[in-house]
């Protein structure tokens, strides 16, 4: 059988790709009603906000930077055989 994790995980990406944060209430929530489905009902702690941590706001900057420095350096690395070309 599989974890009734992977229904909650299901059922909060649908609120994430609706632009709701399953951080900030609990997955039974009156407000969230319209988007109880199948995954909803084989979930277990409905009464408990997410349990999944997100990254931080840090760890995502660190990645972006890491991203954008190696395009840069990828870049620099390029230069000399792009000016070569213009000559």
């Amino acid at each position: 059988a599989v974890s009734d994790d992977v229904s909650r995980y299901l059922f909060e990406g649908k609120l994430i790709r609706a632009g709701i944060s399953p951080y900030m209430q609990t997955a039974d929530a009156q407000s969230l009603v319209q988007y109880r489905d199948n995954q909803w009902e084989m979930m277990n702690h409905k009464d408990k906000p997410t349990t999944y941590f997100r990254k931080s706001r840090e760890q995502e900057l660190g990645v972006t930077l890491k991203q954008f420095s190696k395009k840069r350096e990828q870049s620099l690395a390029d230069l000399p055989g792009e000016l070569q070309s213009i000559r």
